[in-house]
């Protein structure tokens, strides 16, 4: 007699972000370092990691480049080329934590705030209340497994 195991559910990370649409005709986007030191403000509590991620990223492809043997050189410049126009398109991004709850990252383009579980209702919204006060971008809230 076979018995059955349950799945487990899969996990799922909540959001709460707040987004500019990089295609549409605005020309508006964040200022990375202004919405950290803003969001030190309304949250005294967040720890900011000020290592640009992007730049670890550029720094992670130029590396894995050139310690690739096997990759043809075309294609070793290529991936650097492209690495290097996504920075200069999203800019610094940045990472921050509330707790072992809340983490979150900021660059040009969106501010996200991530959760294991759902936000507690003051929290989301505070982080709503926080994101109204860019003056920017869309808020929106979903999950990501």
């Amino acid at each position: 007699m076979s018995s059955i195991i349950p799945l487990s559910a899969p996990s799922m990370t909540h959001l709460i972000y707040c987004s500019i649409d990089y295609y549409s005709e605005s020309v508006l986007c964040f200022d990375p370092q202004k919405v950290l030191s803003k969001l030190s403000d309304a949250f005294p509590n967040v720890e900011i990691d000020r290592e640009d991620l992007s730049a670890k990223e550029v720094a992670w492809v130029t590396a894995y480049t050139e310690s690739n043997s096997e990759m043809q050189d075309d294609h070793k410049e290529m991936m650097r080329r492209q690495i290097a126009g996504k920075q200069s398109r999203m800019g610094p991004a940045y990472r921050f934590t509330f707790s072992d709850a809340i983490s979150g990252h900021v660059h040009r383009y969106s501010l996200v705030f991530k959760s294991e579980s759902t936000f507690p209702n003051d929290v989301g919204d505070q982080i709503r209340d926080f994101m109204t006060t860019l003056g920017a971008g869309t808020i929106s809230e979903g999950t990501a497994g």
